[in-house]
């Protein structure tokens, strides 16, 4: 359990320092935002990555939140949620492999970065006001959700399709988990109103 602690405060640190360090770069203009000084292309490199940190913050702080919000549930109630979060029996590659927890959940953890990636440059490209982020980025969660929630059907270790016990907190936790993202993408996903 200490070990998800550290990694969404893992998360939340490395998305305040990206942050931080935007706003100080666009404090001290564009001197701080190149590479050693000089040169367009050194901003857009650093601008990158600033952007690149935070999605790795926001995609990890969210993940890690999603992790424990199923772990408790499936602790509480025997209900196997985490474990269909974690399971990756249905992938003909790694079925023959045993991997621990901790690798599992580092699974998990990519998965979140990637789709924060795939928002991000949605929401980079489309630009939509502040107020819609939240609810564009909860109700996509929860639609991956309920897409995902058959893979139960490909394992035996997972709860059954049919089982309501287990739709009904996996729904909330990834609605959870877009909420968590969502108000942590808005603080860098440009506004349109600007």
């Amino acid at each position: 359990m200490t070990t998800y602690f550290f990694a969404i405060l893992i998360g939340f640190v490395l998305q305040h320092r990206m942050q931080e360090r935007l706003v100080r770069a666009k404090q001290d203009n564009s001197k701080s935002l190149s590479i050693a000084g000089r040169g367009r292309k050194g901003a857009v490199m650093k601008k990158q990555y600033g952007l690149w940190g935070q999605v790795i913050g926001a995609g990890v702080a969210a993940g890690t939140a999603l992790g424990l919000f199923l772990k408790a549930v499936e602790q509480g109630t025997g209900v196997k949620v985490y474990t269909l979060l974690l399971n990756v029996d249905y992938i003909p590659v790694l079925q023959h492999y045993y991997f621990s927890e901790f690798t599992e959940f580092g699974f998990h953890l990519l998965v979140s970065i990637g789709l924060t990636a795939v928002f991000a440059g949605f929401l980079r490209k489309k630009r939509p006001s502040r107020e819609r982020i939240v609810p564009f980025i909860v109700t996509a969660s929860t639609l991956i959700g309920v897409l995902y929630f058959p893979v139960t059907v490909l394992s035996e270790q997972t709860p059954s399709v049919t089982s309501i016990q287990a739709l009904i907190p996996w729904l909330i936790g990834h609605s959870l988990y877009g909420w968590i993202l969502g108000m942590m993408m808005r603080r860098f996903i440009p506004d349109s109103s600007r």
